[in-house]
């Protein structure tokens, strides 16, 4: 999907959601601020999704959510 629109939200978001489960802090977090910027309701949905469990508690996390 990004390779045909580099500002798809879901793409980013979704692979935020994928980095996050495999405990890629930098990779989900560059990948949801780029979601969060393309679309802020990403910052409202992503918080309490199961898949950011083991980044969840993260200052890096926690700064994009702010």
């Amino acid at each position: 999907s990004l390779e045909v629109d580099s500002n798809c939200d879901d793409a980013h978001y979704n692979l935020a959601g994928i980095y996050a489960m495999q405990g890629k802090i930098d990779e989900c977090v560059n990948h949801l601020k780029k979601a969060i910027q393309i679309d802020p309701f990403w910052k409202t949905y992503a918080p309490g999704r199961p898949y950011f469990e083991k980044v969840r508690n993260d200052p890096k996390f926690l700064a994009i959510l702010e």
